[in-house]
C-alpha cells in the first residue's frame, strides 16, 4: 500500500485547479508552524465503470496487472479503482490548470513519481 502524499502550502496552491474538479479531500496536517495537507483521493469508480474488462489483465482476487480504460468513461481529476494500488491521474490536454501531472511538472513540484499505466 502506498502512503498518501503530504502537500506543502505551495503545492496546494499550485494544484488548486485540479482539486476543484472534485474527488479529493485535503486533510490538515500542522507541523512546526506550517499547515501541510494530506491528499486523500475519495473518488472511487467500480472497475466496470471505467475499465475495458476484456482488455484489462487481472491476477488473483481481481487485482489489475495491466490496465485498459474506456476513455469516455474516465473522469477529469484524480480517481481510484478498487483493488488497485495506484491513484489514477488522467492526461488529456496537458493543461496545468486542470490536469494533475501537468500542474506538478509546470510548477516544478517534486517528491511524486508517475508511472504510465495505460495509453489509449
Amino acid at each position: 500500500r502506498r502512503a498518501a502524499p503530504v502537500l506543502t502550502p505551495r503545492a496546494v496552491e499550485a494544484l488548486r485547479g485540479v482539486f476543484e474538479l472534485g474527488g479529493v479531500e485535503l486533510l490538515p496536517q500542522p507541523h512546526c508552524g506550517t499547515l501541510y495537507r494530506i491528499l486523500n483521493v475519495i473518488r472511487v469508480l467500480k472497475q466496470e465503470e471505467c475499465m475495458d474488462m476484456q482488455q484489462t489483465k487481472f491476477r488473483d482476487h481481481g487485482i489489475p496487472t495491466q490496465y485498459a480504460f474506456i476513455p469516455e468513461r474516465v473522469p477529469a481529476g484524480l480517481f481510484k479503482v478498487p483493488r488497485a494500488s495506484h491513484v489514477m491521474v488522467p492526461e488529456r490536454t496537458g493543461d496545468p490548470k486542470t490536469e494533475f501531472k501537468a500542474a506538478v511538472e509546470h510548477h516544478g513540484l517534486d517528491g511524486i513519481r508517475f508511472e504510465l499505466l495505460w495509453e489509449g
